[in-house]
């Protein structure tokens, strides 16, 4: 192993066991080589190595089985969200295909004032990993007259948004938590888990109108980013 003095050997070895697990070199489920043939492939002691496992194991890029070793866990495919530019034009970005199952699509009344509700399971149409994401919007119908006639599971919301209606989201108030899987969880993630990712909040334009409410549930393959300034 070529070594870096400024940096511990353990460190090395870990970002070459990591690096090999991210190619795909180790896939989920396969065993990577055991500790004595890591010891003579790095040339270090196993002291060194355990360390490096360590922090692998804490990462969750793999697990230690008693008796037979480390296995990886990683999902290999995993997807960012940061911003609230699209599902669509984050999976286009990737050089992938955006696909959506629309669950519900329905006119209803939230405090007087209509409403258009689209719950939608969001997917990458090359992959067979299950929805990434389940949305769930609720869009003023006395700023978006007539969206109700559009068919979601053709058309990008912020693409009518933007180009239809010319109005640009600008800004967005959320929350996240962790909740318990629920039906629709069940039905359209591929999960080794029962505990996902939720976010509840509302987009605003320039000016500060109310543009959607917006609740997602994230599948275990989206690896969420925050992207904030510190003052």
């Amino acid at each position: 192993m070529k070594t870096r003095s400024d940096k511990p050997v353990y460190l090395q070895v870990e970002e070459n066991l990591r690096s090999d697990i991210l190619s795909g070199k180790y896939k989920k489920g396969d065993y990577i080589p055991a500790e004595a043939q890591l010891c003579k492939e790095y040339d270090v002691t196993r002291a060194t190595v355990r360390n490096a496992l360590t922090r692998l194991i804490n990462d969750g890029l793999i697990t230690s089985v008693k008796g037979k070793g480390y296995y990886v866990t990683l999902n290999k495919i995993k997807y960012s969200v940061w911003n609230f530019s699209g599902f669509t034009d984050m999976v286009l970005a990737k050089g992938r295909t955006p696909k959506s199952k629309v669950l519900v699509h329905e006119v209803v009344q939230i405090e007087d004032e209509e409403y258009l509700c689209i719950k939608r399971a969001r997917c990458i149409a090359e992959e067979e990993n299950g929805a990434l994401t389940i949305d769930t919007s609720f869009l003023p119908l006395k700023i978006f007259n007539g969206i109700e006639n559009y068919d979601f599971e053709n058309e990008s919301l912020y693409r009518v948004i933007k180009e239809d209606y010319e109005i640009v989201p600008y800004e967005v108030e959320f929350s996240l938590k962790p909740i318990v899987g629920n039906q629709d969880t069940d039905e359209y993630f591929v999960s080794e888990g029962n505990m996902f990712l939720y976010l509840e909040g509302v987009v605003y334009d320039k000016d500060r109108n109310e543009l959607e409410i917006v609740k997602v549930i994230y599948s275990e393959l989206i690896d969420f980013k925050i992207v904030s300034s510190v003052i």
